[in-house]
């Protein structure tokens, strides 16, 4: 019985919160991993809930489009940002483990950085989701990650329903893109990205998977699958605060707060844009002169 409790609680904190996330665009679709980390009601009264996962930003790129556009009431050219909606496709079990069932929700891209390589998601659903999987801090990682802590990684490696493996953490901080990101042994593939990498120990999200090590072999590249990287807890919780949806991890936040200091922040940007005057691009043209190699 204890045992079958056990297996019962890994399946609840590392496999049911991971969905399969496919990205549609007219170059085709991208697939890759997603991990649930916030369901609940958007007012303390509401019985609507709002529900909130994270991936990678190269997992729902293509359903990114920047371009410059005229603007006749600005005078200028803008920056226009179009967001493809997405699909969050997930899997239903029956006895614990026996997939019977896969359901694609829609849900649309409310957050992204390149850099980070990271995307928020939230569901157009207004159902409360029942497994959700908790962020670790950044200054309990520091307390208690180590070279060998127990691991485990979680995503729909090659397109395949949520699939654990077993590893440990090999490393951290190594630099890429001038982020710090953290090495794990448990192995993983190709649509394993924006999947969770877990603490076996807290059933925590420690990192969100965003890379797999190649090696060149003749005319191709070989994975090195037990050498992946994810994203560390802190660039996640730098990524929500900058983003202002914090209260996915602060409780002391609401979901309205958060909106307003979105509203006050776009505001401030418009205005900044609307008194951009003549002199203010020709000083914007300098600086970029002086900063150019010769």
């Amino acid at each position: 019985m204890a045992a079958l409790t056990a297996i019962k609680k890994i399946h609840e904190q590392f496999i049911y919160p991971i969905v399969r996330v496919v990205s549609q665009s007219k170059e085709g679709a991208v697939g890759g991993s997603g991990v649930i980390v916030y369901s609940k009601p958007a007012t303390p009264k509401s019985k609507d809930c709002e529900t909130f996962l994270l991936t990678n930003h190269h997992v729902i790129a293509n359903a990114i489009k920047v371009s410059k556009k005229w603007s006749a009431a600005l005078g200028t050219d803008i920056k226009e940002e179009t967001r493809s909606e997405v699909m969050a496709e997930f899997f239903g079990y029956e006895d614990l483990s026996r997939l019977v069932e896969a359901a694609a929700l829609r849900a649309d891209i409310v957050a992204w950085d390149a850099e980070r390589d990271l995307g928020l998601l939230q569901l157009k659903t207004k159902s409360k989701v029942d497994y959700v999987a908790p962020i670790m801090t950044p200054e309990k990682a520091k307390k208690s990650l180590f070279i060998t802590t127990p691991i485990y990684t979680v995503g729909c490696g090659l397109g395949v329903p949520p699939l654990v493996t077993e590893g440990h953490i090999g490393g951290f901080d190594f630099q890429i893109d001038n982020y710090p990101y953290n090495l794990t042994t448990a192995p993983s593939i190709f649509g394993n990205s924006g999947g969770g990498v877990f603490s076996k120990e807290t059933g925590e999200v420690i990192g969100i998977t965003a890379r797999i090590s190649v090696v060149l072999m003749g005319f191709g590249a070989a994975p090195v699958t037990h050498m992946s990287f994810s994203v560390t807890p802190e660039t996640i919780y730098d990524f929500l605060q900058a983003q202002m949806y914090d209260f996915i991890v602060d409780p002391s936040k609401t979901p309205a707060q958060c909106a307003k200091e979105r509203e006050r922040m776009k505001k401030k940007a418009l205005e900044g844009l609307l008194n951009k005057g003549p002199d203010d691009e020709e000083e914007e043209a300098r600086d970029l002169a002086e900063l150019a190699p010769e």
